[in-house]
C-alpha cells in the first residue's frame, strides 16, 4: 500500500499470492493452526488497495495458483433438478446418481463456444443438508421459467464468469442455453423487412419476439414468397376482410435483442452495426416492400433505349438521424445517393434516374418475378434466389433471475452431483451449471476486486527432438470488466526465452492464410518454412526479415499500424517535484 501511495509506480507485480505468509505464521510455532488468516487478511488489503489503485492511477498483477479442494469435491443439486441430457430430453440428477445412469449431458465447452454432448462419468450422493435456494431464471420458450435448487457454495455461470448461488441476486443475469434456428440467409431478410414496414412484436414474457409481415392482395404471391424462406421454421398465415395476406414467425429468441435495439422512442434506430451486416439481399427486400417506381423512359428510342426512371421509398418510421445515417451507408458501402426530402408529410428517399439503375443493378438477383415491374426492363428476368436454412443449434444467452429462495424442508434432503467428462458443467433446467473441485489460495477478494481475471493452462509440452523446449499455454478470460469475456488465445512460452513472438506469428499468419500450411510443412510465398512447426518457427527466428514482413502483412490484415525503429525511442521522465497521486508524468516522445 505504502508503494502505490507513493505515486512512483505504475504497475506492481506479485508473484504469487499463494506464497504470501501471514507474519503470525512467520512468528509463531510450526503446527500453529492459522485457518482462514490468509483469507481475511488478503480481504482486507484488497479493500484498502481497491481506492489506492484506482487514485494513483497504479495497475497491479496478482499471480495465483489453481488447487483443488481438498475433502470439498462439489457443489450440489436438489434431488428434484432436471438435467438436459444430450437428446434434449431432461432427468432428475438424484435418479441419474441413484440408478448410476450411464448418460450423456449437454455441457458447454469454452474451448469452442458450443454447447456439445458429453458423458457422465461420477455419480456422487454427498450426503443431507438443511438448506437448498431455488432458483427461478427466465425462459425464452415454454412455460417462461427455468427452475434448479442447489446449494449456496455451487457455481453457476454468469456474463461475467462462475460465481456461486450465495452471490447472486434477483435480478443478476446466468447463461441459459437456447435454440438459435435463424441462418444468416434468414437474418439477411429481417434485417431488410425491418428497414421497412415489416415489425418484431415482444412475446409474453419479453425474453423472445416474432417477425411479421403483410402485404395487399396484390402482392400475395410476393408474400406467401417471403413466407416461403423461412419454410423450416414455419409462418402463421391470415388474410383479412380486405385481402391483406400477413405471415408471423414464431417467437424467436434471437430477436429479442434486435427488437430491444431497433425500437427506441416509437420509431425505427438504425445503430451503424445494424447497417454493416445489410447486404444487397436485405436491400432488394427493402426496396420490394416499400418501393414505388416511375418510368421515365421505356427506351424505345435509341438515345432512351436501356430506359430510365426514379424509384421512391418511403422512410417516415425510421427516426430522423438514423435517416441520415442510411443515407450515408448508401452512398459510402454501395455508392448509391438518394435525397432525404419531405412529401405530404412523409420523410421519402428518392432515387434519381442514375441513383435508381445503380440501386437495379445491386438488387436485381435478388428480386422475385412478382415484383420485377419495380426494376427497369433491362435488370428485369435477373432472379435467383434459394433459401438457405440451418438446422437448430444452441447457443448460451443471459437470462435475468426472476426469484430466489429457502427451498422448503422436505423428505428428499440428499445432495447429488455428477462428474462430466472434459468440461466439467452440464445444464440445469439449461442454466450452465459447474462442478469443479478447482480453488485459489487467498480467499475470494481477489476475484471480487479483480477488473480481468486470466486462466492461465499448459496444453502441451514444445519439443526440440526429445528435448522440452517450452509449453503451448491457452489464456482464457473468465472476468472482464472493461471488455468482452470468454476471450481465449494460446501461444508458446519459451524456457528461458519468454513468449515466442514467431510461433504467435506463424499461428495467425495460418489463420489469415498467409502462411499456407500443407500437411505438417509451412510455406510462405512459395518458400518453404520448414517441417513441422518447431522447425518453422525456428526458420523465422534465423530469418528475421522473413518474420518482419509476415508482421507487417499480419497487422495491414488485422487494421493495426505497423512499428518502426522511429518509435522505439526512451520515455523522458520529467524529475521535478512530485504531484498529488504521481511523482512524474512522462514527457510524450517525439
Amino acid at each position: 500500500d505504502l508503494l502505490v501511495r507513493s505515486g512512483a509506480l505504475d504497475l506492481i507485480v506479485v508473484d504469487s499470492v499463494a506464497a504470501l505468509v501471514p507474519r503470525a505464521e512467520i512468528e509463531g510455532e510450526m503446527g500453529d493452526s492459522h485457518v482462514g488468516l490468509q483469507a481475511r487478511l488478503m480481504s482486507q488489503a484488497m479493500r484498502k488497495l481497491a481506492g489506492s489503485l484506482s487514485r494513483f492511477e497504479t495497475t497491479a498483477i496478482f499471480i495465483n495458483q489453481l488447487r483443488e479442494k481438498i475433502g470439498v469435491l462439489f457443489g450440489c443439486m436438489h434431488h428434484d433438478t432436471r438435467v438436459t441430457l444430450a437428446d434434449g430430453r431432461q432427468e432428475k440428477i438424484g435418479k441419474i446418481v441413484n440408478q448410476r445412469l450411464p448418460v450423456e449431458v449437454l455441457s458447454y465447452d469454452p474451448d469452442r463456444g458450443e454447447i456439445v454432448p458429453r458423458r457422465v462419468v461420477g455419480w456422487f450422493d454427498n450426503g443431507r443438508t438443511e438448506e437448498f435456494l431455488q432458483f427461478t431464471v427466465a425462459k425464452p420458450s415454454g412455460n417462461g421459467r427455468a427452475q434448479f435448487a442447489c446449494t449456496p457454495n455451487h457455481n453457476i455461470l454468469t456474463p461475467g464468469g462462475w460465481r456461486e448461488a450465495r452471490e447472486l441476486r434477483v435480478g443478476d443475469r446466468v447463461l441459459q442455453s437456447t435454440t438459435i434456428r435463424l441462418s444468416d440467409f434468414q437474418w439477411q431478410v429481417i434485417l431488410g423487412g425491418l428497414l421497412g414496414d415489416s415489425t418484431l412484436t415482444a412475446s409474453r414474457n419479453g425474453r423472445s419476439a416474432r417477425f411479421r409481415f403483410a402485404h395487399g392482395p396484390l402482392q400475395a404471391e410476393y408474400a406467401d414468397w417471403k413466407a416461403s424462406l423461412f419454410a423450416n421454421i414455419g409462418t402463421s398465415r391470415s388474410v383479412n376482410r380486405a385481402g391483406v395476406v400477413a405471415h408471423d414467425l414464431p417467437p424467436l429468441t434471437e430477436l429479442a435483442d434486435l427488437r430491444e435495439a431497433v425500437y427506441i422512442g416509437g420509431k425505427k434506430v438504425l445503430s451503424e452495426d445494424y447497417l454493416k451486416q445489410l447486404t444487397p439481399l436485405s436491400l432488394a427486400i427493402w426496396y420490394m416492400d416499400d418501393a414505388s417506381f416511375s418510368v421515365r423512359a421505356k427506351g424505345l428510342q435509341e438515345r432512351t433505349r436501356d430506359g430510365s426512371g426514379r424509384a421512391e421509398i418511403v422512410v417516415e418510421a425510421i427516426e430522423p438521424t438514423s435517416r441520415e445515417r442510411l443515407v450515408r451507408y448508401l452512398a459510402d458501402a454501395w455508392g448509391i445517393v438518394p435525397r432525404l426530402t419531405i412529401r405530404g408529410g412523409k420523410a421519402r428517399f428518392v432515387f434519381p434516374k442514375d441513383e435508381t439503375a445503380k440501386l437495379h443493378a445491386l438488387i436485381a438477383p435478388f428480386v422475385h418475378p412478382s415484383m420485377e415491374h419495380k426494376l427497369l426492363p433491362r435488370y428485369r428476368g435477373r432472379f435467383a434466389v434459394e433459401p438457405v436454412f440451418a438446422p437448430p443449434r444452441r447457443e448460451l444467452a443471459p437470462m435475468p433471475i426472476t426469484r430466489i429462495h429457502r427451498k422448503p424442508p422436505s423428505k428428499r434432503t440428499h445432495r447429488f452431483d455428477i462428474q462430466v467428462e472434459g468440461s466439467h458443467n452440464y445444464l440445469a433446467d439449461g442454466v450452465v451449471v459447474h462442478n469443479s473441485p478447482e480453488t485459489t489460495p487467498g480467499g475470494r477478494a481477489l476475484k471480487f476486486y479483480s477488473s480481468v481475471r486470466l486462466d492461465v493452462r499448459k496444453v502441451e509440452n514444445l519439443k526440440d527432438g526429445t528435448e522440452v523446449i517450452g509449453s503451448r499455454v491457452r489464456v482464457k478470460v473468465v472476468k472482464n470488466k472493461v471488455a468482452p469475456p470468454f476471450r481465449q488465445c494460446e501461444f508458446d512460452i519459451i524456457y528461458g526465452k519468454g513468449i515466442s513472438k514467431e510461433g504467435s506469428l506463424l499461428d495467425v499468419g495460418v489463420d489469415l492464410e498467409i502462411v499456407k500450411k500443407s500437411g505438417a510443412w509451412f510455406t510462405y510465398e512459395g518458400e518453404q518454412l520448414g517441417q513441422g512447426r518447431e522447425n518453422a518457427r525456428q526458420f523465422l527466428v534465423e530469418h528475421p526479415e522473413v518474420a518482419e514482413e509476415i508482421e507487417r502483412r499480419v497487422r495491414e490484415a488485422v487494421g493495426v499500424a505497423s512499428f518502426g525503429p522511429a518509435d522505439d525511442v526512451p520515455v523522458v521522465v520529467d524529475e521535478g517535484p512530485p504531484a498529488e497521486g504521481r511523482a512524474s508524468q512522462p514527457a510524450s516522445a517525439s
